[in-house]
This record gives C-alpha cells, sequence and structure tokens, in this order.
C-alpha cells in the first residue's frame, strides 16, 4: 500500500514538473524587445532641416519682400526686411546686398529718413558701386547723400589705388580678339579701368577702358588689328573713386607681352622687286624710241633751217626787193 502511494506522489510530481516547463519558455527562445522608434528618427530628420531650410528661406523671403514692396505694402515688406537683414545683414554677399537695398527703399517710402541712410551706407559696405533697383527721384537723393557720407568714411582710410588680380594673357591667334579679363577692389570702388595695348614694335599705346560684368570682373577687347605678329604689349591702370591711382598690372616701360601665332607680320618693311617698272626692257626700248625720234626732228628742223639760209643767201640781185619800193 506504502508503494503504491509513492508511486502516485511521483507520478503527480513529474505531471506538475512538465506542467510548469510548458507555461515558462526558455530564455533563450524568448525574441528580444524591439527597441523605440521616435527617439532615432528625430535626429535623421532634424540636420536635414538646418541644411536645406535656411537657403530656402532666404531667397523666397526676399523674393516675397520685394513683391511687397513693388505692390507698395510697405509695412508687411519692412517686416520680412528687417527679418532677413537679421540674418545676412552682416554678410558680403548679394542676398544681403539686396535685403539693405530694397529696406532702405522701403524705409524712403514710408519717410524714415535716417534708418534709410544707415540702410543704403551698409548696402555699400558690401558693394561700393551699388546700383539702385529704384529710379524715384526721391529715393535717389537720399541714396547720393547715403554715397556720399559713405565716401567720407572711406576716404579717410582709403590712400591705396585700387588692387587687381590679373593672369597674363601670353598667347594669342591671328584673327580672333583677344580679350582681357582682370578681378579689382577697393575701400571706395572702382572708377576706371583703362586696357592700354599696341602691336609690338610701335611706340605708342591705344587705350580702351574695361567694362564691368554681371560675375564683377573687368574685361575687354583687344581689336583684330592690333592682334598680329610677332605678338601684342599691354598693360592696365586703375583708379578708385576718390582718386587714388593708377594701380599698374604692367607698365608703360615693362608691359605684359602676348605672342601672336600665324598670320602677317606687322611693319615688315617693304623689299624693292626684281619685277619692278624701271627695270622692264620695254620701259627702256620706248624711252629709247622717244629719244631717237627726237633727235630725228631736232635734226630735221637743223636742216630745213640750213637749206632755207642757203636760198635766202643764194637770190639774185634782180631779185632783191628794193629798200625804196621802185626800180
Amino acid at each position: 500500500m506504502r508503494s503504491l502511494v509513492r508511486i502516485l506522489g511521483l507520478a503527480l510530481l513529474l505531471i506538475y514538473s512538465a506542467g510548469s516547463a510548458e507555461a515558462q519558455p526558455l530564455p533563450t527562445s524568448q525574441p528580444a524587445p524591439a527597441p523605440p522608434t521616435q527617439p532615432e528618427s528625430q535626429p535623421q530628420s532634424q540636420p536635414l532641416a538646418r541644411e536645406s531650410t535656411p537657403a530656402t528661406s532666404v531667397a523666397e523671403t526676399l523674393k516675397k519682400a520685394i513683391g511687397l514692396y513693388q505692390d507698395s505694402e510697405f509695412e508687411e515688406a519692412l517686416q520680412l526686411l528687417r527679418q532677413l537683414r537679421t540674418n545676412v545683414g552682416r554678410q558680403k554677399s548679394r542676398e544681403a546686398e539686396q535685403t539693405l537695398s530694397y529696406l532702405g527703399c522701403v524705409l524712403v517710402a514710408m519717410g524714415k529718413r535716417s534708418q534709410a541712410l544707415s540702410a543704403f551706407e551698409a548696402a555699400l559696405d558690401i558693394q561700393p558701386e551699388l546700383k539702385l533697383p529704384s529710379s524715384s527721384p526721391k529715393i535717389l537723393e537720399i541714396f547720393s547723400q547715403a554715397k556720399q557720407r559713405y565716401r567720407a568714411k572711406i576716404k579717410a582710410l582709403d590712400h591705396d589705388p585700387p588692387r587687381m588680380t590679373h593672369k597674363p594673357v601670353l598667347k594669342a591667334n591671328y584673327g580672333k580678339e583677344l580679350r582681357v579679363i582682370v578681378q579689382a577692389s577697393d575701400l571706395t570702388g572702382i572708377k576706371r579701368i583703362a586696357l592700354n595695348f599696341r602691336t609690338v614694335g610701335n611706340r605708342g599705346f591705344s587705350s580702351v577702358n574695361m567694362e564691368r560684368n554681371k560675375d564683377g570682373n573687368y574685361l575687354a577687347t583687344i581689336p583684330l588689328r592690333a592682334v598680329v605678329r610677332p605678338g601684342v604689349e599691354y598693360y592696365l591702370a586703375a583708379w578708385d573713386n576718390v582718386g587714388n591711382g593708377p594701380g599698374l598690372k604692367g607698365s608703360p616701360g615693362l608691359p605684359i607681352r602676348c605672342k601672336v601665332l600665324g598670320g602677317p607680320v606687322a611693319n615688315q618693311p617693304l623689299q624693292p622687286q626684281d619685277n619692278a617698272w624701271y627695270k622692264k626692257w620695254w620701259v627702256w626700248a620706248i624711252v629709247a624710241g622717244a629719244v631717237t625720234t627726237a633727235g630725228g626732228v631736232a635734226g630735221l628742223v637743223y636742216g630745213t633751217r640750213s637749206k632755207t639760209a642757203e636760198l635766202e643767201i643764194s637770190l639774185p640781185p634782180n631779185m632783191m626787193p628794193n629798200s625804196s619800193g621802185t626800180n
């Protein structure tokens, strides 16, 4: 009996253990908990927004502000332009220059003269050769005053001619115009840059003013007539808006020389030709014939005159005319 009870107890114990094992799976079979997704997605999206938003925002905001100014919505344009000035007003960029230029125009339209002068001066600090987008006489008058104030301020600091950066042109092809490009900068702005050129062998230089393009560089073209062998010589001279200069690249005494490939040689002296007219045989034949003819005519005239003289002398006395007119 006791044996039977022990067997039954052991069987119950085994059944209970098996049930507990099925209810609790081993730790190694449990899947790992999924990591949270929100903290990882946030850092990935934020840097992208920081990189792309400002540039797009500045361009779009500036365009919107310009449109509001053109539509005479000055209050709204002023708010946007002041917001832009906070972001880009201290940069030396095209966006900053436009922001300050339009801000000055808006302030003039709103009667805020002193603030407009300050905005225009800040724009001139970025671009001394600034040209306004407006033709309003009132705006141009205040802008002119801003330029005078700006130049007076800079003149005390600027005693040097413009600085130029230029890559010399050392070779050119005959039959093509020679274009010269230079970069120049100055505190008071560039008043004039002259390109002086001549064909190698000439004494004097010709001159042409260089023009500023949309990229801010200055360029001019040496005409075809000067681009001949053996080459072209040139130098650059620049003056600023307060009269400092000239700043030079090259000089009249030591110009930059550009070799010309192909084409004729300039200033080549004329060589005597073997077929010159005075060496033709027929020219001298005509001259000899003319001399012979002239000699024959002269001899004929001389002979006729001699015979006439003889006839006059051999007349008989009775045929001589009477000096009194009677026989």
